[in-house]
């Protein structure tokens, strides 16, 4: 007897994003809230290197609790939240929406500042 496992793939930001925020932990080593204040200064890291953190932080977190990653169940979960943590969701979900936006946009360019460039150069190290 061979056992099928259901994971449903969701490659959705929003949904993952969601699940992240769900899933995330008190005293977790990211501070979520942070990198969403900061994607208003490096939207490009939104569907780079976010996502698939993303991705794989909820891959784990749904095997611990045994849940399969898929649209409905997140609606199920987010109903679930308290009203504090629907209204900081909600608004997380806003700063990903513009940094969707700023990053697809063919007339908008991101500025290099000066926390960008050291940003950067400490990443080439």
């Amino acid at each position: 007897m061979k056992l099928v496992k259901k994971q449903t793939k969701t490659t959705d930001i929003y949904t993952i994003f969601t699940y992240r925020y769900i899933f995330d932990e008190n005293n977790d080593i990211v501070d979520l809230a942070s990198d969403i204040r900061d994607l208003h200064q490096f939207p490009e890291r939104l569907l780079g290197s976010y996502s698939a953190e993303w991705q794989k932080y909820n891959k784990r977190a749904a095997s611990k609790l045994n849940i399969d990653l898929s649209e409905e169940r997140v609606k199920v979960l987010v109903d679930g939240l308290t009203r504090f943590k629907q209204i900081e969701l909600s608004e997380f979900l806003v700063f990903i929406e513009k940094a969707i936006v700023i990053d697809k946009s063919p007339n908008i360019k991101v500025i290099k500042t000066d926390l960008k460039s050291y940003t950067e150069s400490l990443l080439e190290l």
